[in-house]
């Protein structure tokens, strides 16, 4: 049905503005919701620095859910997600997990943290996509509706991501018109949103054809989603460290390529603490000091979600042993212990 749009649309007499669904744009997930939750679990505490664990994290956003979706009788795909996250939020601040973060910040680093996680977990309907091309190419005016929690940051960073924002005017959401009801129905949207004639307006729908509440031109669409990978995770992850070993010892590979690997985990670890102890600068020493400094660089560049809180990396090409001073303690801390392993006979 969707490669058949474009030849529809000129036998729809006044058509000239289309809306479509988020969910019909981006229709392929690769992962469930909570593989894609656990994903944001970890980048967030990568990145704040928060003392728990991924299933921690992760259950304190599924609680805050289920408890607002009781609260306010909605579905949880139903919430705002200002609304979860601040729910998530406060419960962390009475916990003693966050301090002398506002809400503001945290709420910016969530969005980063879970728009890094739909980056690696939903796939774009290619089919879908040059569909709405060649729509935009014959000059209708094309929005996008989200029906979902997500919130507008999020719907454009992925549509920006993909690399199509440039095909939609614009992105519309439900929850401007009503965030707590849940029959909000596109009619008030184009209403009291886009102010358009309903005359003039066609849309794709990959479900609610026979809504009610349609009393304007519509295309129903029937996409095929990818197949959710339910594989076990620790067996994804053998073969994604069989397949690096393999790969490094290659005979085209560099020699000792696959300690890589063990360098990874250290530079991810290092990264971790940093974050974790608000660290702004970091300093590498001696010689191999520049390789570490490099590789911690590409990782956080790589990993990073927020380009506002990187911490400053450094290199000195200086000895451990000219910058031995500079590492001990006060003396009331410090117990010289570098100095009985180096000098044992030491009086």
């Amino acid at each position: 049905m969707t490669k058949a749009i474009p030849s529809i649309l000129p036998r729809l007499k006044d058509c000239n503005t289309v809306f479509c669904r988020y969910a019909d744009i981006i229709n392929g997930s690769l992962y469930t919701k909570e593989q894609t939750c656990k994903l944001w679990s970890k980048e967030l505490i990568r990145e704040i620095g928060l003392d728990l664990r991924i299933d921690e994290l992760f259950l304190i956003r599924q609680e805050s859910e289920v408890f607002l979706a009781e609260k306010k009788h909605l579905l949880t795909s139903e919430l705002s997600y200002k609304n979860i996250a601040e729910e998530i939020y406060n419960r962390l601040s009475c916990t003693g997990h966050i301090q002398n973060v506002l809400f503001e910040g945290f709420l910016t680093f969530s969005e980063n943290a879970e728009l890094s996680a739909l980056k690696l977990t939903r796939t774009l309907n290619v089919d879908f996509i040059n569909a709405l091309k060649k729509l935009k190419e014959d000059g209708y005016t094309i929005h996008c509706i989200k029906e979902n929690n997500l919130t507008r940051t999020l719907i454009n960073g992925q549509l920006n991501y993909y690399g199509i924002s440039e095909l939609f005017g614009g992105v519309l959401a439900k929850s401007e018109i009503n965030p707590e009801t849940e029959n909000t129905s596109y009619s008030q949207v184009l209403d009291k949103v886009a102010k358009l004639d309903i005359n003039q307006v066609l849309v794709i729908d990959g479900e609610n054809q026979n809504s009610p509440n349609f009393s304007f031109k519509t295309i129903q669409t029937k996409e095929s989603h990818k197949e959710i990978d339910n594989d076990n995770e620790q067996e994804k992850y053998r073969k994604v460290v069989r397949k690096l070993y393999k790969d490094c010892n290659n005979k085209s590979a560099p020699p000792h390529s696959d300690y890589i690997l063990f360098y990874y985990v250290y530079i991810e670890r290092l990264y971790k603490k940093a974050k974790k102890d608000k660290l702004k600068n970091i300093f590498f020493l001696a010689r191999e000091g520049l390789f570490l400094k490099k590789l911690f660089d590409y990782y956080q560049n790589e990993v990073g979600i927020n380009p506002e809180h990187k911490i400053a990396s450094h290199y000195f090409k200086a000895s451990r042993n000219s910058l031995m001073l500079a590492s001990l303690k006060t003396l009331d801390k410090e117990e010289f212990s570098y100095l009985r392993r180096r000098w044992p006979d030491l009086s």
